[in-house]
Order: structure tokens, then sequence, then C-alpha cells
């Protein structure tokens, strides 16, 4: 005879149970006994892994967060956080890190307060930490906003139509923009053209300038020349950058993601977006050279990958070249050896005798 007890939470305590035998002929025994329903204890090691079965994944934005921001010296601006929501239902925590951005930039009731005092070539970092407070196997998730700061505009122009310009063999460089193009009506107008040569998937761009006067209009560009966004299906966000290298007439850009091993991490590739945001007008005795404001260069970004693991490639295709080059030394090898036993056969064939003297 089995018996099978199932308790729940709201039985527990202590019960009798009593029991009665009752033969053919009537005779009858009885017993009884006590059940007891306590709570079960899980042990250490079963309760850590059923919390990290629980815990699917680290909090996060409800919608995008703002990863790049340009400010000009003397503004002021604020950036809120979206609302943070972890999918299990776990309690966590919110960290920020100024880094060098920490003079100008104030954290309170998840936002940023900035208000810079003055310019930088150099981006500043923010960093943020969200993570979660599972006691055994917590999550994050990190991300990072670009600040530029940039310097006040001037206007010293009637003129708004161009961030820089330029007059070769003139005694002054600032003078009237409007005075400047009435004297070089007649010039020869040209307009510089861009081409995206390729997205790497190490986060890098390369960008062709095609211009009359390309070493002064690479000199001129700058990180607040273009405006870069990425499309992730429906989701659009910017993409904090900076200028590499400018070689001949090729731009670099070192593209910083967000996420990097999220990009294009679907069946469908995520898409790239340049655009010029800033005019540049380079004016000489012979032409007038403009690169406008609104070219916009499109492609679609392979999926990123670490430095580590595209050095980590560049090795393995190393060891394939040299591997490559054993293979073609060895058949080298053995045809120079399977020609000389030909050769000593032929000789064999015509005079025998000579290499039964030489065995002897």
């Amino acid at each position: 005879m089995v018996f099978q007890f199932r308790g729940r939470q709201y039985n527990k305590g202590n019960y009798t149970l009593q029991i009665t035998l009752t033969d053919e002929f009537g005779n009858s025994s009885h017993s009884s006994f006590t059940l007891r329903i306590n709570e079960y204890q899980i042990n250490t090691v079963t309760q850590a892994l059923t919390a990290s079965l629980l815990n699917s994944s680290p909090p996060d934005f409800v919608t995008p967060l703002t990863t790049a921001l340009t400010i000009e010296e003397g503004k002021s601006e604020q950036i809120k956080f979206p609302q943070i929501k972890d999918p299990d239902g776990d309690q966590f925590d919110c960290s920020v890190n100024l880094g060098s951005a920490m003079p100008f930039v104030t954290y309170k009731d998840q936002a940023l307060t900035i208000s810079p005092t003055q310019a930088s070539d150099t981006p500043f970092s923010v960093n943020i930490l969200l993570k979660d407070k599972n006691q055994y196997t917590p999550k994050s998730n990190k991300y990072r906003i670009e600040i530029t700061v940039t310097a006040k505009k001037v206007n010293t122009t009637n003129s708004t139509s161009s961030e820089y310009y330029i007059q070769e063999g003139e005694a002054s460089v600032d003078s009237n923009y409007q005075q400047g193009e009435n004297k070089h009506s007649s010039q020869e107008k040209t307009v510089a053209k861009l081409k995206l040569v390729e997205v790497t998937n190490v986060g890098r761009a390369r960008i062709k300038v095609n211009a009359k006067s390309k070493e002064k209009m690479m000199q001129l560009i700058s990180r607040q020349t273009f405006a870069i966004k990425m499309e992730a299906g429906e989701v659009i966000e910017d993409v904090p950058f900076s200028i590499e290298s400018r070689a001949s007439n090729q731009l670099v850009l070192e593209l910083k993601f967000n996420n990097p091993e999220r990009v294009s991490s679907s069946q469908n590739f995520d898409k790239l977006t340049i655009t010029t945001i800033r005019q540049i007008q380079i004016i000489t005795p012979q032409f007038q050279e403009t690169l406008p404001v609104g070219i916009t260069l499109v492609t679609f970004i392979p999926p990123q990958i670490s430095e580590a693991a595209a050095s980590q490639l560049v090795l393995i295709q190393k060891s394939g070249d040299y591997a490559s080059y054993a293979l073609v030394s060895s058949n080298l090898l053995l045809n120079i050896f399977l020609q000389a036993l030909q050769i000593l056969s032929l000789i064999q064939l015509w005079h025998p005798f000579v290499l039964v003297r030489a065995a002897e």
C-alpha cells in the first residue's frame, strides 16, 4: 500500500491520520500516524541555478538613448534618460561615469545637464551602466554618450550660407563675403564631391574627396562637417565618430557604435547614412569651390568584430599563406625528386653496366 501526499505553502502544519484494517471475519485493528508538512529548503547551488535561469536579460532603456551630442561653448543642454525596464522584473541600478566631462556635466534624477565653457577638439565620453540586482547572476548593459564641444560661431559676413570663406591672393581673409562674391563673379564655380568607398567590419568608413582644391578641402573637413546615423529596422540612432586619418584625398572615419555586437546581427543588414551638415567654400582668383550641405552617402553595415578578433583573423590569414608556401615548396621538392628518378631510369636503360659497377 502506497500513500502519496501533496502539500502547498498554505498546507504547512501537523496532521493526524487514522487507519483501520478489517478482515473478512469482522476483526479489525486501528493505527494512526502524524503527517508533518514543512517548507522545502532549497540548497544554495539549486537556488543559484534557478536564479540564473530566471534572469533572461539585463535592464534596458525602453526607447533609444541619445548617444551623441554637439554643443556650442557657453550654452547648456539636458539629456533625459528614457524609462528603464528589466524584462524579469528585477531591481536595478543606473550608474553614470562622467569621466573627463565631469567639469561641465552633472547627473541628477536620471538626466545629464551639460554646460561647457570651452571648446575642445577631443570629444568627451560619458559611460552609463544598467545592472540588475540578481544576487547570483547579475546582468548589465553598457552605454556611451559622446559629447562634442564646438567654438562659438562668429558672424563676420553678411551671408550665412558658408561656414568657411577663404580668399587666395587677398590681404584680408575676413573681408566681406558679399564683396568677395561680386569681385569674383566671373570665376569658375565647382562643387566638391564625396564617395563612400567602404564601411569595414572594424568600424571604419572610408570617404574619397574629389575636389579641385583637394589639400585645402581636406584640411577644412572636421567632425562638425558630418552627421552620421544608423538605421536598424525602425530605430534610427546617432553614431559618434572621429577622423582617424586623412591621406591624399581619402578620409578614414572611426565609427563608435554603441553596441558593436548588435550591428547587423539580424537577417537584414543595418544601414549607415553620412550627411554633410556644414558647408565649406573656397574662393581663389581662378575658381570658387563648394562642399554643400545635404550630400548624403548611404551604405549597408557589415557585422562588426572587435579589434582583437580582427588581429586574430590577420594572424590566421598569414598562417594560411605560410601553409600555402610550405605546400608549394614540398610539391616542388617532390617534382625534382621524381625528375631525378626518371633521369636515373634512362641512364640505366642506356648504360646498365655502369650502374652495376657503381653498385659493386
